[in-house]
């Protein structure tokens, strides 16, 4: 990248209780023929990043089960490389091992990252999962989020030697971009502009920063693989407490018998604040109140604007049955089957006390909620 556009990041300690997702491999490389497979990879052959030097199929060599992009000066011309997985994703878990040459001529950069099928860039984004920049030693080394019609970018700085093996992942959905090194979580982007809905493709990379260097630079990769997620809902089956983004409250039942209204409350703790959560399919659940064993349900199987939620036997009906879908930073809307109409707190109100029902959904953040361990 020719500029950097420093953001301020917001690293997600917590967990914003996204679900421990099961994922299905795929695609795997493990480079172990006698030449890049082009049935699987397009090798680039023209000029080099931002026009320094050349991209050449002829700096790629595989290896001792090994893929390297060699970098160095050909009569005259920094000559390196570059390519492309042929298959396009939206979403998934993009995951490799890899290290790259240190550099003391500062020309090159090693990167692995996804660009989108469109080529629309950078609306479309750029997500630069591992990247050393041109600094000679690789200590440390980078992951970039491209996103925006003026390229803005959020930045996360790996403290560690990307001259050394290691073992990167990016998994990417509709509410979050979450970075992997060596096992570990260690970064967590959920602003929902930056984050791509169209399909990308992995890349890899060794781009020249100047037209000319010394020496030969390499990059190594170990082995490629890619995920799609696993058919099932967006939350995971089990019991959490669930939150209201515009308040911090939660969802409580005010008793158990069939008709007990639910309301907003401050989180105490208590077996009437706690839901389990059973998935149906087509991201649909039933919410059961842990106290009571009574479902979350609409009076009367009502479609209108401001039908009261409350606790009922669960008998299955449209109702009783809930639709959740991701927003952004973790939260999701949460639909009544039977009315496509959202769980909402009355009026946005903060207090506790205030009334649940349901409302044409219109975004707001008393109409968005997270799913928690109690």
């Amino acid at each position: 990248m020719n500029s950097y556009k420093w953001l301020l990041l917001i690293l997600i300690a917590g967990s914003f209780n996204l679900r421990a997702q099961t994922w299905n491999l795929v695609f795997q490389e493990d480079f172990n023929g006698s030449s890049v497979n082009t049935a699987n990879w397009s090798m680039y052959d023209g000029p080099g990043h931002a026009g320094n030097g050349l991209r050449k199929p002829s700096a790629f060599s595989v290896s001792g089960g090994l893929l390297t992009v060699t970098a160095q000066m050909i009569n005259g011309t920094l000559v390196s490389g570059g390519m492309a997985h042929r298959s396009n994703y939206r979403y998934g878990k993009f995951e490799f091992r890899v290290r790259t040459e240190p550099d003391p001529s500062q020309a090159m950069s090693g990167v692995v990252l996804t660009w989108p099928q469109s080529e629309n860039w950078p609306i479309d984004g750029e997500n630069d999962i591992y990247e050393t920049g041109t600094a000679a030693s690789r200590n440390p080394y980078h992951t970039f989020i491209h996103y925006g019609a003026n390229n803005s970018q959020y930045h996360f700085q790996h403290n560690a030697d990307g001259s050394q093996w290691h073992t990167m992942a990016m998994e990417w959905d509709a509410s979050a971009i979450r970075i992997y090194r060596d096992g570990a979580l260690v970064w967590t982007l959920t602003d929902a502009n930056a984050i791509p809905d169209v399909a990308h493709h992995l890349c890899i990379q060794l781009d020249a920063f100047r037209t000319s260097m010394s020496g030969t630079v390499r990059m190594y990769v170990d082995w490629v693989k890619i995920y799609q997620a696993a058919p099932g809902g967006p939350v995971a089956n089990g019991t959490y407490k669930i939150i209201a983004r515009h308040s911090g409250k939660c969802v409580d039942a005010y008793g158990t018998a069939n008709g007990s209204d639910v309301r907003q409350w401050s989180y105490g703790g208590g077996a009437n604040q706690k839901w389990t959560l059973t998935h149906l399919g087509n991201s649909q659940y039933k919410i059961i109140n842990f106290q009571s064993g009574r479902s979350l349900d609409v009076a009367n199987n009502s479609t209108a604007d401001g039908a009261n939620i409350q606790v009922w036997d669960y008998a299955g009906t449209g109702n009783q049955k809930w639709t959740i879908t991701a927003t952004s930073g973790g939260y999701y809307r949460v639909t009544a089957v039977h009315s496509g109409k959202a769980m909402d707190v009355s009026g946005a109100s903060t207090a506790n006390d205030a009334d649940i029902f349901q409302w044409t959904y219109g975004g707001g953040n008393n109409q968005q909620w997270a799913f928690q361990a109690p």
